[in-house]
């Protein structure tokens, strides 16, 4: 497990510890295998990073108006799902 697989799961024990579900905020990541197939079909090397945060997780959740929601690390952040994210790539090689 690298860096960032350690981190992130620090980061969801802690949350978790606290109180906290940070999957109503961040969507389940996808399966190590399938971040590493789709990117292999993308024709993207599988940096062990960045499988590591695709398995954590595959973009935010949608927020609802009025929906309290877990504030802190990705607060303001743009995340965005695998297939988001290899869509934008393609759209700005092309």
């Amino acid at each position: 497990m690298g860096k960032v697989a350690e981190a992130l799961q620090d980061y969801e024990q802690t949350m978790s510890d606290l109180g906290f579900d940070i999957y109503s905020t961040v969507s389940r990541g996808l399966e190590r295998t399938k971040v590493v197939d789709r990117l292999e079909v993308a024709g993207v090397d599988p940096i062990d990073d960045v499988v590591d945060w695709f398995a954590f997780s595959n973009g935010l959740l949608p927020s609802v108006p009025g929906e309290s929601r877990l504030a802190g690390v990705f607060d303001g952040m743009m995340t965005v799902s695998l297939e988001t994210a290899l869509d934008e790539r393609t759209e700005r090689l092309h």
